[in-house]
């Protein structure tokens, strides 16, 4: 080979442009994309570094491969490259003065594994220096097979299995990885494909046959892979819009459940495992878990304005769940005024709200509010009203309880407990004041917080797991002030997870958190609004846990009346702000912003009357976009029917294309099998019959290289096919002499004679040289 003759075109007479190599080669970058990417969930933010050196490798390493570079220049480019990268990791700055430290490091190795013979005893560097070498390798030769072999099959079958390894065996979801995979193999090999037909044709001689291949021309070979294509992202998206359960196992509970629906029993509780049902609970120190909805309408509300509404916070992350420390209870004033904690503004607007329940309520009942609790106006039974004496406020918390009795209906579930109860409560009326506050005064809000603040709601477990304070870290890097790194955090739990009512119960042991954002990574209310709380804890935020409910279902009659069910049950997060106080944010995918996306209007009573027209026409807006946003359900419901009846027309189409395109083969194979076979005769087949069988014979020439010209003998047919091996060239030959014999002489062909005739039309055709 000429030193000057590329070491990746040294066999290949085809993809010779430098174009055409470097688009296979953006291909193969896919595929090793599929390899690298996974492993960020493992190695976590301290991964992040070696990763972006391992893609910045490999694109130089196929960069390189396309270039006409000899093989001498060639071989020294992936040590240099190692060698490069190994001082951007452990130069510390040093530069190309470290290499003569490397050096030391790697003497020293090789002299401990000489001497102790085990290779365990090699320092970081070294091995660092040994997979990066192995991975330059890998990279340069399934280029190289890809360029100049044409072959792609063994490297994407070895993606596809290390996918579906990480799948099962590490818990991985490589569900996408998988999908663009098999997207990127299939694209790789249509343009393989497409390239050499390319090539062929331009090496064509003017006037020959068709060459081998020609019947499989480039446009129905197109075709066939554009609506093979269309049939995997039509599934993959049909998948991607379904609820997947995350895979588990079978567990004891499972089966005694399963028992009790056979049987028509029930046991007297469920353990930890069984699936919780959505409502207002009280003991949040155990969260998780699969999540049956409760669809039970719950209360009804009266308000000026479409809000959250909120039952009480917990201070206290326990590492599997929430709790609040023994809380001090004010008294309400004699007029229902609340006391409350923290900074009051003045400018905050306050309004009055209703709650009137579906069915009264005995026992304690938490009195939620669409905002902080500034007044109770009224609690009644019917149209009795009941004394402020039950009442009882927790300002730490914002907590209000009516206790009037011990029996009743249990707010999280709605069961019955007992039919017995002194008395009932059915309404009440609270003012409270809204939480919603501009980003422009979240983001000037500067200042100390109070001591019990930074005391009681930046505090975690010892040990949390080190990946939740790096990726705290990680995503709060270059905010400028607190509401920038909070909303950071947000917006990454919103765009990153998926909300499912079906995750996996906490295993034993676990970080409920660090379970979530790097193991299951799907959840609901309870695991995305911890993550966010935590996540900002971990950066010195002061952040608490809040559930209460969900704004509900606005009435079709009465813009000002919701209904609230248990199934509404929500939890979302508080943030400190120097200065503001307490204000709302809620990280779970498809909720309207905590902090206030749909904006209050000012009273008609306050305020400019511009200000007046601005929240008028702020209303109209948000109106319209709920309207628009009301119909999204029913295009997710039609939406999966119509990609599955799109992927099947897909794939249809590409049988019938790929049949189409291979029939011609098909048939020959089958005509010239049944040569002997398909009809029993006791004489032998006579010169008739046997130019019958060579007519088949020739249709699957013709099919094969082209039809014959006008006014082109066989022989000079056969004498224009090229580019065939010999021994295919040897049958042309042979059946050519014995066919001319029949078809120009008179008499039959002997015995011998025959069986030869017959076995090279079957010959005629298969081949394809």
């Amino acid at each position: 080979m000429p030193k000057s003759e590329s070491l990746l075109t040294a066999n290949l007479p085809r993809f010779k442009g430098l174009g055409e190599r470097l688009i296979l080669s953006l291909f193969i970058f896919g595929l090793f994309r599929e390899w690298l990417s996974p492993l960020m969930t493992l190695l976590g933010p301290e991964g992040e570094k070696p990763l972006d050196l391992f893609y910045i490798l490999t694109i130089l390493l196929l960069v390189a491969g396309c270039l006409n570079m000899s093989f001498a220049i060639f071989s020294i480019v992936p040590p240099f490259l190692c060698l490069g990268a190994m001082i951007y990791l452990f130069g510390e700055g040093k530069g190309i003065s470290w290499i003569a430290d490397c050096i030391q490091i790697f003497e020293r190795d090789i002299a401990g594994v000489l001497n102790t013979g085990k290779i365990a005893m090699l320092s970081s560097e070294m091995r660092m220096f040994v997979l990066l070498l192995g991975w330059s390798l890998l990279v340069a030769s399934v280029q190289v097979l890809a360029l100049s072999r044409q072959s792609i099959l063994l490297f994407f079958s070895a993606t596809v299995v290390y996918l579906l390894s990480l799948e099962f065996g590490l818990g991985l979801h490589t569900y996408l990885g998988l999908v663009r995979t098999i997207l990127i193999g299939l694209l790789l090999q249509a343009v393989m494909h497409t390239l050499h037909i390319q090539e062929e044709g331009a090496d064509e001689e003017p006037g020959s046959a068709s060459p081998p291949d020609g019947r499989f021309r480039t446009a129905e070979f197109a075709a066939v892979i554009t609506v093979v294509l269309g049939g995997i992202i039509g599934l993959a998206t049909l998948v991607g819009t379904l609820p997947i359960q995350p895979a588990k196992t079978l567990s004891l509970q499972q089966a005694v459940v399963s028992l009790e629906a056979w049987t028509q029993t029930e046991l007297p509780s469920h353990s930890p495992g069984a699936n919780n049902m959505s409502g207002y609970g009280n003991d949040d120190h155990e969260l998780g878990g699969p999540l049956t909805l409760n669809n039970k309408v719950f209360f009804t509300a009266v308000s000026p304005h479409s809000t959250y509404y909120r039952g009480e916070s917990k201070s206290t992350y326990t590492g599997r769940g929430w709790t609040q420390r023994d809380q001090t209870t004010a008294p309400l004033s004699q007029d229902g005024r609340v006391a409350s904690e923290g900074p009051v503004r003045s400018s905050a607007e306050e309004f009055k709200q209703s709650i009137i329940f579906k069915e009264p309520q005995t026992g304690r009942v938490v009195l939620v509010g669409g905002g902080i609790p500034v007044k109770v106006n009224r609690i009644t039974n019917g149209k009795q009203e009941l004394p402020f004496l039950n009442l009882t406020t927790f300002p730490s918390s914002g907590l209000i309880e009516y206790s009037i009795g011990t029996a009743g209906k249990s707010l999280h579930t709605g069961s019955n407990r007992s039919t017995q109860s002194p008395e009932e409560l059915s309404s009440y009326e609270m003012t409270v004041q809204e939480q919603r506050v501009s980003p422009a005064i979240l983001n000037r809000a500067k200042g100390d917080e109070p001591a019990y603040v930074v005391n009681t709601y930046v505090e975690l477990p010892d040990n949390l797991p080190r990946e939740v304070r790096e990726l705290g870290a990680k995503l709060t890097k270059g905010s400028r002030t607190r509401y920038e790194a909070v909303k950071s955090v947000e917006s990454y739990l919103k765009n990153n997870y998926k909300y499912s009512l079906e995750p996996d119960t906490l295993p034993s042991g676990q970080d409920f958190t660090a379970n979530f954002l790097f193991v299951q990574k799907i959840g609901y209310c309870d695991h995305f609004s911890t993550a966010m709380a935590v996540l900002l804890r971990t950066q010195g935020v002061p952040a608490r846990w809040v559930k209460g409910f969900a704004p509900g279902r606005m009435s079709e009659g009465d813009p000002h009346q919701f209904t609230v069910s248990y199934s509404d049950a929500h939890s979302w997060v508080e943030v400190y702000f120097p200065g503001v106080g307490w204000v709302p944010f809620d990280p779970t995918p498809g909720f309207e912003p905590a902090e206030g996306s749909t904006p209050y209007p000012q009273n008609i009573t306050g305020g400019s009357s511009f200000g007046n027209l601005v929240n008028q026409m702020q209303d109209a807006v948000n109106y319209t976009l709920r309207s628009a946003l009301a119909v999204i359900p029913g295009i997710v419901g039609w939406l999966p029917h119509t990609l599955l009846m799109l992927a099947a027309a897909c794939l249809a189409g590409a049988m019938y294309l790929l049949g189409r395109a291979f029939w011609p083969a098909i048939s020959g194979w089958i005509s010239l099998i049944e040569l002997p076979y398909g009809r029993k005769s006791r004489r032998f087949p006579q010169r008739e019959q046997l130019l019958r069988a060579s007519d088949k014979a020739w249709k699957q020439l013709y099919g094969t290289y082209g039809p014959r010209p006008p006014g082109v003998t066989g022989r000079e047919y056969i004498q224009r096919i090229y580019r065939i091996d010999p021994k295919q060239r040897g049958h042309l030959d042979q059946f050519l002499h014995m066919w001319e014999s029949l078809y120009y002489g008179a008499n039959d062909l002997d015995r011998i004679s025959t069986k030869s005739f017959l076995e090279h039309c079957r010959q005629m055709g298969p081949s394809r040289g």
